[in-house]
């Protein structure tokens, strides 16, 4: 952050990135904009109208920008940062970014209000270096100074590297508790460490690669699905704007992977060849199902899949 700065805040302030992003920006005397709700249309002629030089979102709006058609049009050279965070960016999103923020330096930052983890800074955003530093686009990079990080099996043992469970942290820039909430506290802060709920693995460069929320993983014939190893095959067809990937009951399998779509403007698709597409990209007991296609998705505040909410629409629907 520089005195020159003027970074976009659409993010929520009662959550940290906003928060904190917005509080370094006064602390360097630059400028924050805020932004009371998400609009693509509009964030595209802020950015030329008020010569914005750091955006933060989240990897849907991202994607929401990019869908924007009066995007092509725009003056977006003053942008010298994008800053993504709450979400994995599925990689067709982020290549395309890199494209038309051409020039841009990309930061991925990964955490939660409670504790500050890991990010890729823009050094190592390299879509055109080895095929071993192209991956490193698909992780949410390296841990922050201080920081141990641990990926736990069921069990509570320590994975070895590459082998995916949850991942637990603790800093000295942590949280003490929950206010008012011991019961919280407790289920969340463990002998110091803190539970994050997210599931992922540590590569042997030391890069961190999220699967799923832990809440979110499908179980099916007694297999576990990540649901954003599914979700980034759909999202390679090329007809494919938005998906996400849920668990719907099944008699036989315990859980269903269903993909619910949401297609580009002007495309078509079925739901044969949604599922084709995904058949030389992922095992096949991964690969969906069922595929719903939507209008939209519903969506957190942070920009999020409310995937609770697909979850409730989606199995009522089924019973």
């Amino acid at each position: 952050m520089q005195p020159t700065d003027r970074v976009l805040i659409v993010m929520p302030m009662f959550h940290f990135g906003g928060l904190i992003i917005s509080l370094s920006m006064h602390f360097r005397g630059g400028a924050a904009y805020l932004y009371r709700q998400f609009d693509a249309e509009s964030m595209v002629w802020a950015i030329e109208r008020d010569k914005l030089t750091v955006v933060l979102m989240a990897p849907t709006m991202v994607q929401m920008l990019l869908e924007t058609p009066s995007i092509a049009q725009a003056d977006l050279t003053s942008v010298r940062t994008l800053i993504y965070s709450a979400a994995p960016m599925p990689l067709p999103v982020l290549k395309r970014a890199l494209e038309v923020f051409a020039g841009c330096g990309f930061v991925n930052l990964f955490g939660q209000t409670e504790i500050c983890m890991f990010s890729l800074p823009p050094k190592l955003h390299r879509p055109h270096g080895t095929e071993r530093e192209r991956k490193w686009l698909t992780s949410v990079g390296k841990p922050y100074p201080n920081l141990q990080a641990r990926i736990l099996d069921e069990n509570g043992s320590e994975c070895p590297r590459g082998v995916a469970g949850e991942i637990v942290a603790r800093s000295g820039a942590m949280f003490r508790g929950y206010w008012n909430n011991s019961a919280a506290t407790i289920e969340t802060l463990r002998d110091g460490w803190v539970d994050t709920g997210d599931m992922g693995y540590i590569d042997a460069d030391g890069f961190l690669y999220l699967v799923d929320r832990k809440k979110d993983m499908i179980i099916t014939g007694g297999e576990n699905v990540y649901s954003r190893e599914v979700e980034a095959a759909v999202l390679q067809h090329p007809s494919v704007s938005e998906c996400a990937v849920i668990g719907l009951p099944d008699p036989k399998w315990g859980e269903s992977v269903c993909a619910v779509v949401i297609l580009r403007n002007g495309h078509r698709a079925t739901e044969a060849e949604i599922i084709d597409h995904t058949r030389s990209l992922i095992a096949s007991y991964k690969q969906p199902k069922t595929v719903i296609f939507a209008d939209a998705l519903p969506k957190l505040v942070t920009g999020k899949v409310d995937k609770v909410a697909l979850r409730k629409l989606h199995r009522c629907a089924t019973l």
